[in-house]
Formats: C-alpha cells, structure tokens, sequence
C-alpha cells in the first residue's frame, strides 16, 4: 500500500536553474491525562525489577512513541548510495562521492519525528523532497521544488521508512559541488535540510 515518487531530472533543466506543504493533521495528541515521559520511564524501569519484561517494554514503546509525536521532524540517514537499496537500512554507501558526467546519483534518506494522519482504520503520511545545487562558491547551479513525493497508507505508524531517488547525469563543469535536500513533513507542516557533498570530474 505504497506509493512512492521518483523521476529523474534532466541534467540540462539543472543546470539551468529549476528552481511544504503540509495537511497539519498531527496525529492523535496524548491526552492531558496520560502519563508523562517521565513517568513512563519510571514505571518501565520498576516494572524491569520486578521481571515483567513485557509491560517494561510497553511503556518504553510509549514514551518513545511521546517522544517522536512531540519532537521534531530530523533525518537518521541522508547519503549517496551504489545502487537502489532493498529496503530500510538494506543499502550500500557509495564508496566515494565522485562522480561523471555521466553517472547517476542514487540518494537514500531515513527520516524521523515524522507526524501520522489516522482515520480510525489507517495511517496516512508523507514527504516531499526539493532539491537544489551548489557550487564551492555555493552559488546555486540547479533548483527543483516538490522534485519527488512520497505518500504511504499503513496500518500502523510505521517509524522505519527510507526514501530514495535518483538524480542526474548531471552536466555539470568538474568541479565540488554540495546537494542540498530538503524534506518536508505532509502531516507535521515541518520541514529539514541536510547537505551532501559531491565531485563532478
């Protein structure tokens, strides 16, 4: 029940310059009643001495689920990668970032903190990606916004999600260059930037 985005760009639409959205829907708040992160931690940690591994656990699951729902939207994972990945965290790391004129760039990404859209029955979320390039000078050498999407529909708020893409070839003049992605959240209304460094030669 996934549908993910990936198109390749044209290096030439690159090179000349192309140049988030967000439901706000976060999903389910804890109630006022709940117990707090440090309470669930606490409780965790007295029922692991009384060996009841079990109801430990649950309570760790919770306050982590706490956590993520309340911070911020962050990446685990942003890099390039040898070919296209089998699954979250089935990848293998390039292992340079030197590339062609001719080669394709596979990019792999782990978010976190993302927000979940829940109907009662399903949770929705998902992330738009815009990318953009820059030189050493870091004068912008390509932009494009909303480059890929990435809509997934579970039945559970599914906190293992990787994201990958291709770019290019990119015909560029040798030289370094930085890719600069940037993530947007549909749920959370949030968004990230991360930069990864590259060699055209």
């Amino acid at each position: 029940m996934v549908a993910r985005g990936a198109r390749r760009v044209a290096a030439g639409l690159l090179a000349a310059g192309l140049l988030a959205a967000g439901l706000a829907v976060p999903f389910a708040s804890p109630a006022l009643a709940d117990p707090s992160v440090d309470e669930l931690l606490d409780r965790a940690k007295a029922e692991n001495a009384d060996n009841k591994p079990v109801e430990a656990l649950r309570d760790v699951q919770a306050a982590y689920d706490r956590l993520w729902h309340d911070g911020p939207l962050f990446l685990t994972q942003a890099l390039f990668i040898k070919e296209d990945p089998q699954g979250y965290g089935h990848y293998d790391p390039r292992a340079n970032t030197v590339f062609t004129q001719k080669d394709t760039l596979l990019v792999y990404v782990e978010p976190a903190g993302y927000g979940f859209k829940f109907d009662g029955t399903l949770y929705r979320f998902g992330f738009a990606v815009d990318i953009e390039i820059l030189d050493s000078t870091g004068k912008q050498r390509g932009y494009a916004k909303d480059f890929t999407n990435f809509d997934y529909v579970k039945r559970t708020a599914n906190k293992e999600i990787e994201l990958n893409f291709v770019m290019g070839p990119l015909k560029l003049p040798a030289g370094d260059y930085q890719l600069k992605l940037t993530l947007h959240d549909k749920v959370k209304s949030q968004s990230v930037s991360q930069l990864l460094a590259f060699s055209i030669q």
